[in-house]
């Protein structure tokens, strides 16, 4: 195992341990190569802001899916789509502008005054940002 494993966490997000285990095992060919302890903490920090995207992209996901979603109806994907297909595309492009202010650390990004059942992050909302977020990265 490399000696750089006991390099603190970055931010707490990941063990640098586990990221110095992760080259170790996956990345290197041989056993005998090592990892500078700058390295894996720049591996932590770009993990860190991977994660913080994803949750950011997704919140605003559902965000932008409850505001077009009565709020006692639960839908499918292709009933959302259907749904924002049938709304005047001028107010698509004013909640575009709505939500750029929900969007960062420190911004608000609850709805007020929803029922707690539609301020849950889902595993739909992460998969559905997925794709685009690794091209970005």
């Amino acid at each position: 195992m490399p000696e750089e494993a006991t390099i603190p966490a970055v931010s707490g997000l990941v063990p640098s341990t586990t990221i110095a285990l992760i080259f170790y095992h996956v990345a290197f060919k041989h056993p005998d190569t090592r990892i500078s302890a700058p390295a894996v903490m720049l591996t932590g920090e770009y993990i860190r802001l991977f994660v913080q995207e994803a949750v950011l992209r997704a919140n605003e996901l559902r965000l932008r899916e409850t505001k077009l979603i009565p709020a006692q109806k639960s839908c499918s994907d292709a009933e959302i789509e259907n749904l924002k297909a049938s709304q005047n595309l001028g107010e698509e492009e004013d909640l575009e502008e709505d939500f750029d202010e929900y969007r960062g650390l420190g911004v608000a990004t609850q709805l007020e005054n929803e029922p707690p059942l539609l301020n849950v992050l889902e595993a739909r909302h992460l998969a559905a940002v997925g794709g685009l977020l690794l091209m970005d990265f």
